[in-house]
């Protein structure tokens, strides 16, 4: 005899109610609606259904575009924020070859005395690190580096123009320290010699004119760099004297 609610399958076995049939098994004793849409009865609610789905569409827009553009502005802000740091890091060492002025002027009076007989000049050192002026590089990578992607480009013009004129100014001032460094490891050939004779004379002055030329031009390009970096609210960050070495190490005669 079967159950109440029992369903019979032909081949003799007695099958699970909710088999049989999805809606005796439903708790609430019916089955799941699937309403189909209704097509508009009117221009008025074709028009209305319009305007949802656009809306829907240019609102999914608007919240994407508000993603991407605040996605921008903090790469952006990180990117100002590292060309700033490496801004002052090269202020600073412009800054900190200007401490060394003072003895470098003392240390050419000396050098330029010995080449017209006037002193003598201990010069079995004269090549080391002791002996020349301390000349840290002068540094681009940051700005490079954002150059060749895709931040500067959404940086305001203003901006762009004003690094990019920075960093010009800044890579005329590093050809300027390279040659004034270069110069004074020239002065190498000079080591081990106590007097000069007329030719190394004549070459050793023709040396001391290019390291003073890259003084004067360095001391002539710094305040105009420091003002338009000092504009930025930017302040120089000196770097270090090695162990053992100050800003007056060149007033003392060479030993």
């Amino acid at each position: 005899m079967l159950g109440a609610g029992s369903a019979f399958d032909p081949s003799g076995r007695f099958l699970d109610p909710c088999y049989a049939s999805a809606s005796a098994c439903d708790p609430l004793g019916g089955g799941m609606d699937i309403h189909k849409p209704k097509a508009a009865h009117s221009w008025r609610e074709f028009l209305i259904e319009i305007g949802t789905i656009i809306c829907g569409i240019l609102i999914a827009l608007g919240l994407e575009q508000a993603v991407e553009w605040s996605h921008w502005q903090k790469e952006i802000a990180e990117t100002r924020e590292t060309i700033r740091n490496e801004l002052a890091g090269d202020l600073g060492v412009l800054e900190f070859v200007r401490l060394q002025d003072p003895c470098v002027d003392q240390r050419l009076r000396l050098l330029k005395a010995w080449a017209d007989g006037k002193a003598k000049v201990e010069t079995d050192n004269l090549s080391s690190m002791q002996n020349r002026v301390l000349m840290p590089s002068l540094h681009a990578t940051a700005w490079e580096v954002a150059k060749s992607g895709a931040v500067v480009a959404r940086m305001p013009i203003s901006d762009r123009l004003l690094y990019g004129d920075l960093y010009d100014r800044l890579a005329t001032e590093s050809a300027i320290l390279n040659g004034e460094r270069d110069a004074w490891r020239q002065l190498a050939r000079y080591s081990g010699k106590g007097s000069l004779g007329p030719n190394e004379a004549r070459q050793l002055k023709e040396d001391l004119g290019m390291i003073d030329s890259g003084v004067e031009a360095r001391r002539y390009n710094l305040p105009d760099l420091e003002q338009r970096i000092g504009a930025l609210g930017i302040k120089a960050k000196l770097p270090h004297f090695p162990p053992g070495r100050g800003p007056r190490d060149l007033c003392q005669a060479p030993k």
